[in-house]
This record gives structure tokens, sequence and C-alpha cells, in this order.
């Protein structure tokens, strides 16, 4: 089995949006989607794990539904650090 592992944590915050970047969307679709998709078409990928920034971890899942990522195995989230 092998897992894609996307690391999608960052807050985007010198971009100057209320949204974190992997969730912005580009060409009709959110960033982080468009790499999802590569994943699931992908034969040699049986699952696709995401951590992602906390409270962002429904959009997600929403995203991957309505995109039909049915790979999208596990969510993680973590906290974001100012620094």
């Amino acid at each position: 089995m092998n897992i894609a592992l996307l690391i999608a944590g960052g807050s985007g915050n010198r971009m100057g949006q209320d949204i974190p970047k992997q969730f912005m969307h580009v060409d009709g679709a959110p960033i982080i989607i468009r790499t999802m998709q590569c994943f699931q078409q992908h034969p040699d990928i049986s699952a696709i794990a995401v951590v992602c920034l906390k409270g962002w971890e429904t959009v997600l899942q929403s995203y991957a539904n309505q995109f039909m990522i049915d790979k999208l195995k596990w969510k993680a989230s973590i906290m974001a650090f100012m620094v």
C-alpha cells in the first residue's frame, strides 16, 4: 500500500487572503484538490492523508466529496504558529 502524505498546514498570511493558500481556487478548483487529483488518478497510490490547519478538516472533506476524491482516508490538523 502506497500512501500519499500531503502537508498543507500553511496559513498563507503573506498572501493577505482570508483563507489558507492551499484552499484558494485556481481554474475552478482549490489548489489542494489539484494536488489530490494527481494522486487520485495515480495507479500506484492507494490512499491519501492530509495534514491541514485546525478547523479546515471539514472544508477539506467537503471539497474531496465535491471533486470525487475517494482515496482521502485520513485528515489531521495542526495549530498555526505565528513567528
